[in-house]
């Protein structure tokens, strides 16, 4: 009897030894401070039951009495070892289903690297929200303007949604612009093809290089045109180009870019066109000398604002950081 038992105990040992190897094999993949605590506990417990099992080769009747404490211990290891990493799990599945959202300040272009390798370009005042890591469907959520610079996967296409449209890409270069507060939304494609989407899904289509399409919200309906991808694609570099816009259009470009407010108080000067290009790192000062150069007002700045008037044509910008304007 006392053999059968012995043959028995010693069974279960090696069961619980090969349990044990088969948790630790499973779960190679957990994080660090796990996978060290985890190999500190295997380590304790395989020397606690290797020394009773080598123990059985030469003093066999003395294993009944240490059966209990090994299986005690065993129990009890196995025990927390399968809740620590059964919590562990829990904390990376909760990790890999919270979105993370970044947002960008004005006056600032913040680059970013995707899971999947996209390389994304924030302008000042935008968010975008994308999962940690991407499944099966690569899709983001855009509020503002973003440069994407999208890693092709054949399988796998890749969404860009915002409130007015989404597009659909494999493997390209566009710039999306789509600000809650501005009344158009922008796509321009450098490379690649995009496939727009719309809600209705009657004005689908596809872009080539070099194509540019526009949501107005106020209409709902939806154009594109030919342009200069480069035109609408610079502004990642810092670089600023100005292709018949309005005043209003370009004060809220400037607002963006270097974080201050600009009121026109004339209609006159508000809806005149432009056409400029300025170089990295231009300060907004000369940015408004060129502009009032093409056009009949001027400005000044006093305590943090700039008054701009010439026949009572009024433009006041003020500045949310003054130390910006280092001159009167």
């Amino acid at each position: 009897m006392i053999v059968d038992n012995q043959k028995n105990q010693e069974k279960e040992i090696k069961l619980i030894l090969q349990l044990l190897n088969a948790i630790k094999a499973k779960h190679t993949l957990s994080v660090q401070e796990a996978e060290e605590g985890k190999e500190a506990v295997f380590k304790r417990v395989e020397e606690k039951l290797g020394r009773r099992y080598n123990l059985m080769a030469t003093r066999r009747t003395r294993l009944f009495r240490y059966w209990p404490v090994a299986a005690s211990i065993a129990i009890l290891i196995l025990s927390s070892v399968i809740v620590s990493i059964g919590i562990i799990n829990s904390r990376q599945l909760l990790t890999a289903q919270a979105p993370i959202v970044v947002e960008v300040p004005e006056g600032a272009i913040t680059h970013l690297t995707l899971s999947d390798g996209t390389q994304v370009t924030l302008n000042g005042g935008s968010s975008l929200t994308y999962p940690a890591e991407f499944s099966d469907n690569r899709e983001v959520c855009l509020q503002g303007e973003g440069f994407f610079d999208v890693r092709k996967k054949t399988e796998s296409p890749f969404i860009v949604h915002t409130k007015q449209f989404s597009a659909k890409v494999l493997g390209t270069r566009f710039s999306f612009k789509a600000y809650d507060t501005d009344r158009q939304a922008v796509l321009t494609l450098e490379r690649g093809s995009v496939q727009v989407l719309t809600d209705h899904g009657k004005d689908n289509m596809i872009l080539s290089p070099n194509q540019q399409v526009i949501k107005d919200s106020h209409t709902g309906k939806l154009y594109c045109h030919e342009v200069d991808a480069e035109d609408y694609t610079c502004w990642k570099d810092g670089i600023l180009v100005f292709k018949d816009q309005t005043l209003a259009e370009i004060s809220t470009i400037l607002e963006r870019r270097f974080n201050v407010r600009i009121e026109i108080d004339s209609e006159s000067i508000k809806y005149d066109k432009y056409v400029a290009s300025f170089r990295k790192h231009v300060s907004l000062d000369d940015i408004l000398k060129k502009l009032s150069y093409q056009r009949s007002w001027t400005y000044i700045q006093k305590d943090g604002k700039i008054l701009s008037c010439q026949e009572r044509l009024i433009l006041k910008l003020i500045c949310l950081r003054s130390e910006i304007w280092k001159r009167v």
